[in-house]
């Protein structure tokens, strides 16, 4: 399908998703980043433990903080919540330094809403690619192993190098070098939905 045909089918339907949501993690969803913690802060991270102060923070064994970035939780929010998005797959696409640190995150950050709480993991069902291969690699095989078209895939990623190279594979992208925020996460959405794969959405 060529791309004006793509935008013709788009108008059709204003509330058009992406079939899958990849997400990166160090420095998108939260910071530190595992890197810092395995060799600045003494490689002290697991097992986290929420803070006693604010239940937004988890505790690393090295009392370090780490924290969900800007609106990563309202994000993860609607995701989880909004009828409009139940069809669509959230996935990771990841090259964390300590990818059992990462995975031990996901369990442990909350989110919670009028009517409780899930983590993260809870919403992070679809592809998760967590390994220090490329992440053109990650996609390929996301790609393969879900038989979802690049162009129906949406990713955000802090690293500009990263979000280069997956829209080259003609993924609509966006760049978040200070973490999610719903600036970015609206206006990668409005890229996708006007047929601007392989492109990288900046603030």
């Amino acid at each position: 399908m060529t791309r004006q045909q793509l935008a013709s089918k788009r108008g059709e339907d204003e509330t058009a998703r992406p079939k899958l949501v990849i997400f990166d993690l160090d420095g998108c969803l939260w910071r530190p980043e595992m890197y810092e913690l395995v060799h600045f802060m003494g490689n002290k991270g697991a097992p986290f433990r929420p803070s006693e102060h604010d239940r937004n923070v988890l505790l690393t064994v090295g009392n370090e903080p780490v924290q969900l970035l800007k609106d990563v939780r309202e994000v993860m929010k609607e995701l989880f919540l909004d009828p409009q998005w139940k069809d669509v797959t959230v996935g990771i696409s990841s090259r964390t330094d300590a990818p059992h640190w990462a995975r031990e995150l996901l369990t442990k950050f909350s989110v919670r809403h009028d009517s409780g709480e899930f983590v993260l993991d809870d919403l992070f069902r679809g592809p998760v690619e967590i390994s220090y291969e490329s992440k053109v690699k990650h996609f390929r095989r996301i790609s393969k192993d879900t038989g979802i078209a690049f162009e129906d895939m949406i990713f955000l990623d802090n690293e500009y190098g990263n979000c280069a190279s997956v829209a080259d594979l003609g993924v609509t992208v966006g760049y978040c070098p200070g973490g999610v925020c719903k600036g970015i996460w609206q206006k990668t959405l409005d890229a996708f939905s006007a047929s601007r794969q392989g492109t990288v959405v900046e603030l």
